[in-house]
């Protein structure tokens, strides 16, 4: 399954592979490569960007699902990145900017990891599970809160919510350069 294609038309996604389990692949110039695990089973990327640096996530040994980014080959794991005294039993990247900014999810936490190991919860005025689906090349984010069922922007600290119609929810997909948020 195909989830993200950059500038230059590489592609990310996951497939199947021989014993069964679904890894994550970077499709380019007529060839795919399998990107691994962080030593689970199986793994999903989302996002690349300009540069080739691929996100998603993986399973661990332990069961558990972290972010990860790829660069040239080598898979690091997002989560273990993070500052002294966080921790995260699950998590995931869904997108990456031109400058290495990563969108995702820590537990049930909105986060975006700038560069190799600065790592920054999306905090909100109301609580209840987030998630960041994509970031734009200015840094503004994509995202939803689950607990109110709304689309939210987030740029610099600030949450613009926005409406929808009862009953039903909205999400925040996808992002573009001028802020427009679009999804469900």
């Amino acid at each position: 399954m195909a989830r993200g294609i950059n500038s230059t038309s590489h592609i990310v996604g996951w497939s199947k592979i021989a014993s069964g389990v679904a890894h994550a692949f970077l499709y380019r110039d007529g060839e795919m490569t399998d990107l691994g695990t962080l030593g689970g089973a199986n793994s999903n990327a989302y996002g690349i960007n300009d540069a080739d640096v691929v996100v998603g996530s993986s399973q661990l040994t332990n069961g558990k699902t972290h972010a990860f980014r790829w660069v040239n080959g080598t898979l690091t794991d997002l989560c273990a990145t993070l500052p002294p005294g966080v921790e995260v039993d699950n998590g995931v990247a869904h997108a990456i900017n031109r400058h290495g900014w990563i969108a995702g999810n820590a537990d049930l936490a909105a986060v975006i990891w700038k560069n190799s190991n600065s790592y920054e919860r999306l905090e909100e005025p109301f609580a209840g599970p987030r998630e960041a689906n994509d970031i734009n090349n200015s840094g503004q984010i994509a995202g939803s809160n689950r607990s109110l069922e709304q689309a939210f922007r987030w740029e610099a600290g600030v949450f613009t919510l926005f409406p929808h119609l009862e009953p039903l929810e909205s999400k925040g997909l996808a992002i573009n350069s001028y802020g427009q948020v679009v999804g469900l």
